[in-house]
């Protein structure tokens, strides 16, 4: 519930925000795919104030591949999270499971069967 309502609140954000293409995902992370591109990083909502920052958030590792979109990344939750999306040749954007930053098991998100990623990468968003 909670990342559902940082979403809505952060859209604004995000449509305002630059999608920022990061490094490649590791080897580790893009095992489950030959054609790996990079993905891309949404911010969907930012820390309020750098001074009031619980933790830290480093740097992310998108990837998308023919079905799955998703990667990790880097830093200190509880409050820096992140979690993979993709967009599906269906029209849908499907979306994994949310880590804090710094938990590297990564958040993949999979196109249905029949379908194919469009689009991929990690959405990063303070919680507070």
């Amino acid at each position: 519930m909670a990342t559902k309502i940082a979403r809505m609140i952060g859209m604004a954000a995000a449509m305002a925000a630059v999608a920022v293409g990061l490094t490649a995902a590791p080897a580790s992370a893009t095992a489950r795919d030959q054609a790996v591109g990079t993905g891309t990083v949404r911010i969907v909502q930012s820390a309020p104030d750098l001074a009031i920052q619980a933790g830290w958030l480093g740097n992310c590792y998108p990837a998308v591949g023919s079905n799955w979109g998703g990667g990790w990344c880097d830093g200190n939750g509880p409050n820096w999270n992140y979690q993979g999306w993709v967009d599906c040749s269906n029209g849908w954007e499907y979306y994994g499971v949310v880590h804090w930053a710094g938990d590297r098991r990564g958040s993949y998100a999979y196109c249905p069967t029949g379908t194919s990623a469009v689009a991929g990468g990690i959405d990063v968003f303070y919680l507070s």
